[in-house]
């Protein structure tokens, strides 16, 4: 019997073969025959490589249509190749950020214009066991949806609301996607336990899914001492948790988005301080279903799915706004549906009064000793600035007063806590603030930070004599002596380079060792930045790393070494020994 080769195998099992193959092997694959040429060629096979390699696509690709459509109208294989261009352009920034503090903010930039596709890239270059994320590409997403419904207002309700988690959150499960599908989860798992819901009138309809959402712990927040946990104002957390525990106003919009889903005209209704759902009647028909008089419209119905199933009159809620001493003429845009983008507005104001009544939460000087809590209070407070900045409400000179007031905030975070966002800022909101008053001193501000992002560190070797006092190294984890907070070393002088004020401000010449002992730049674990005297410092060596420190060392640090117990530091060109 004469011996097979790949050649003898039926078309079919040739190509599950090459499924198997690394793409990057396949051209090479093309050269041994012209039969292999073809196989390698098949644009079934680079569809798959395509579909399986890549989770993430800009939207103007049309990705689900392409899928969806005849295989061979898409040219897969230089589709794929020119992700796979993308994938080794952004992990060469990467690695060379990784590299050298030199120009961080520019790579930075220049990975976040390629949109959601450096998702994938970022992803892959995340240890999952050191908590890395890929929040650049989130918070542009988040930001590109947002500035999409300022300027068209048709981004869905969830997807909005879902750019707040985006700041929040590096985990999978909280994607745009992922959230429509649990919302589709939700919905059809409504339509099970009432088989006949379909049948039903409007009313009806609006009254089972309120008690199935309710018996699935889709009621508020279970304890009014927790009524503003930041967690409570992101609609993510809130499908995730078990209890499903937030605000009126998030609660409201899973139920819209649940009820439009099973063909319900629901909009959250925009009544003060707590938002209720408004559903309107079909078109032609009243909400029990009788055929309506052609010339007027039916009323639409009330309900407050986060206190209760029954239904709110509308006189209830007059009468409420009559106790809140509103005008009548405002009655009507009230009690009408809430626009995406003034949702949208109202999550941001909740996020920022969670943080302000976070206990201690501004700290001395104003931006630091922030809580360690779930979320960082520092990543909500920024997300909601962004969404007050970029959906602006009123007339022109309202606006910029807007802008005038919550850029500079901005700024401020980027500077002190997200410098490779400066990027996002120069395009996203200092390009809106162009025609303003303090326009040009922001401009400048921000050159000069990109030009010192781009200036050289200067180097500190450990061979050097005058550094050989210096005792610890960038990456240990320590526990401060007095204060017994967990910090991270990020940096260290051989003595203290503060400003005389802060010296005298701290009682730095009262120390044993006084100002003339090396100084370590830490970050904490409540996020705050500080500045420790040696003496000051005992390392401790810990078996796992807390998740507050954890989560400001994604931004610092390559990944934790478990063995060494240390971070393993990405700041080499300043720190070349550490």
């Amino acid at each position: 019997m004469a011996p097979m080769n790949l050649h003898d195998l039926p078309s079919e099992v040739v190509h599950q073969i090459l499924l198997l193959i690394q793409p990057t092997s396949l051209p090479t694959l093309e050269l041994v025959s012209k039969q292999f040429s073809e196989f390698a060629n098949q644009p079934l096979l680079w569809q798959h490589h395509c579909r399986d390699q890549f989770k993430y696509w800009n939207a103007v690709r049309n990705m689900k249509e392409k899928f969806a459509s005849n295989v061979a109208d898409t040219d897969w294989k230089e589709l794929y190749s020119e992700r796979y261009r993308i994938d080794r352009d952004i992990t060469r920034r990467i690695n060379s950020i990784l590299a050298n503090q030199t120009g961080r903010i520019q790579k930075s930039a220049e990975i976040v214009g390629y949109g959601l596709e450096a998702k994938d890239t970022l992803v892959s270059h995340c240890n999952i066991d050191d908590d890395a994320d890929d929040v650049l590409a989130r918070r542009s997403s988040a930001i590109q949806q947002w500035k999409e419904l300022q300027s068209t207002g048709r981004v869905p309700l969830e997807t909005a609301l879902s750019a707040f988690d985006m700041f929040i959150s590096c985990d999978d499960e909280v994607e745009f996607d992922t959230i429509s599908v649990n919302l589709d989860s939700i919905a059809r798992e409504v339509l099970e336990e009432s088989p006949g819901l379909i049948d039903q009138t409007s009313r009806q309809q609006a009254i089972q899914v309120t008690n199935i959402l309710r018996r699935k712990n889709f009621r508020g927040v279970q304890h009014t001492a927790h009524y503003h946990d930041l967690s409570n104002n992101f609609i993510g957390i809130a499908l995730r948790d078990e209890q499903h525990q937030a605000l009126p106003i998030v609660q409201a919009a899973i139920y819209c988005c649940v009820a439009q889903r099973i063909g319900l005209d629901a909009h959250p209704c925009g009544f003060p301080r707590h938002v209720h759902v408004i559903i309107k009647p079909p078109s032609g028909r009243d909400l029990d279903g009788r055929v309506g008089s052609p010339n007027t419209e039916s009323p639409a119905m009330y309900i407050d799915p986060w206190r209760s199933s029954e239904e709110t009159p509308k006189e209830e809620l007059i009468m409420r706004l009559q106790t809140l001493k509103v005008r009548p003429s405002n009655f009507e845009a009230l009690l009408g549906p809430s626009s995406t983008a003034e949702i949208i507005r109202r999550t941001a104001r909740n996020i920022v009064t969670s943080v302000e009544m976070l206990p201690q939460i501004m700290g001395a000087g104003g931006h630091s000793n922030f809580p360690v809590t779930s979320p960082s209070a520092k990543d909500a407070i920024y997300g909601a600035l962004w969404a007050l900045l970029l959906l602006p409400e009123g007339a022109s000179d309202e606006i910029r007063s807007q802008q005038e007031r919550y850029i500079p905030y901005i700024l401020r975070y980027v500077e002190q806590d997200f410098l490779l966002d400066l990027g996002l800022f120069q395009k996203n909101a200092l390009a809106c603030f162009q025609e303003q008053y303090h326009y040009e001193q922001l401009r400048d501000k921000v050159f000069r930070m990109v030009v010192d992002d781009g200036m050289p560190k200067k180097r500190k070797v450990r061979g050097v004599k005058r550094h050989e006092s210096v005792r610890y190294k960038v990456g240990q984890v320590f526990r401060h002596k007095r204060y017994h907070y967990s910090a991270i070393i990020t940096g260290w002088d051989v003595e203290c380079e503060a400003t005389e004020a802060w010296i005298a401000q701290m009682n730095i010449r009262s120390l044993p060792g006084g100002q003339h002992q090396a100084f370590y730049h830490v970050m904490v674990e409540d996020q705050s930045v500080r500045y420790v005297a040696e003496e000051n410092i005992q390392v401790v060596t810990p078996e796992s790393v807390t998740p507050g420190l954890m989560a400001i060392a994604g931004q610092h640090f390559k990944r934790w070494d478990q063995t060494a117990k240390c971070f393993v530091s990405n700041v080499r060109d300043e720190y070349p020994d550490d």
